[in-house]
């Protein structure tokens, strides 16, 4: 499905809205400034898809770490409802 872009208007500023047609949930919008890193990074951004492009779409969340004062580390994990716990 090609991606759609439409310009708009954020506070007097130019933004570039980006969907998957016109029901998409979760339009991408962004200024220039922010146009301007997505472009700078490319590259990165085409590497990063490459290598989570067999993830599944509704996966659990990878886990997420946490240094101690002692300096260990410990695993938090995101619950249900969107907040991390240990």
């Amino acid at each position: 499905m090609p991606i759609q872009a439409q310009e708009s208007e954020f506070k007097g500023n130019p933004i570039l809205v980006l969907t998957w047609g016109p029901d998409d949930k979760y339009p991408m919008k962004m200024g220039l400034s922010k146009a301007k890193k997505a472009l700078a990074a490319h590259d990165l951004l085409k590497e990063f898809v490459h290598k989570h492009k067999d993830r599944p779409r509704n996966a659990p969340p990878a886990q997420r770490t946490e240094q101690r004062q002692d300096g260990s580390r410990d695993a938090v994990y995101r619950d249900s409802g969107g907040s991390y716990s240990r």
